[in-house]
């Protein structure tokens, strides 16, 4: 196949020991294939397709391309253990916080343990440090593990009974003040009786 191929494409060692070459093939047809030639036949006897394909590349080409290879190998390493670690990360730091949100270890008085579990480098680490502080503080009294909590102090309300109202006793109406009449005093008629004395003196001097 390697004979009748019209192109070969990149191709480059796949081992340390440089025994054995990838590379893309364009066939008579334009299909693209893919092949991989080792050094040495299955009976033990040099390949042809290896000395040949040395002959159309050449070996400068061969080691560039295999250089360049590895950075892309290399490279692409970096990224998926950075990713890695990213995820791992994130899953520590969640762990991380649901054990310190265990009233065991959120109340534990232990700050030693406590930090370890914060500067553990991987949730192995992270679920020994918490296990051993689980298991200290369940070890102890529960009046020592489990303090009760304080409630505030309220005073008692007084019971207030409702005001019952006496009955408002009746007073007499007053009656109204009367105003006691004095007796008019009679005026003597002065007139009638200066009438009178004239007339008198009248008639005595008539009789005279």
């Amino acid at each position: 196949m390697l004979q009748t191929a019209k192109e070969i494409i990149r191709p480059f060692y796949t081992t340390e020991e440089e025994d054995q070459i990838d590379c893309g093939l364009i066939l008579e047809d334009d299909q693209k294939a893919r092949m991989v030639i080792n050094k040495l036949g299955q009976n033990g006897l040099p390949n042809a397709d290896w000395e040949l394909i040395h002959e159309k590349v050449g070996q400068e080409e061969l080691d560039k391309n295999t250089q360049d290879f590895r950075d892309e190998m290399k490279s692409q390493h970096e990224r998926e253990e950075a990713n890695k670690q990213r995820i791992l990360g994130e899953e520590l730091f969640n762990l991380k916080l649901e054990v310190f949100e265990m009233p065991e270890i959120r109340q534990s008085k232990n700050t030693k343990l406590k930090s370890k579990i914060r500067r553990a480098a991987n949730k192995t680490q992270a679920m020994l440090y918490a296990s051993a502080l689980i298991q200290e503080e369940m070890s102890k009294p529960e009046d020592e593990t489990m303090p009760a909590p304080k409630l505030p102090s309220v005073e008692p309300t007084p019971l207030i009974q409702p005001e019952i109202e006496e009955p408002k006793k009746k007073t007499p109406a007053k009656k109204a003040a009367t105003k006691k009449r004095t007796p008019r005093k009679k005026k003597a008629n002065t007139e009638v009786g200066k009438v009178t004395i004239v007339d008198t003196i009248n008639d005595d001097q008539r009789d005279k």
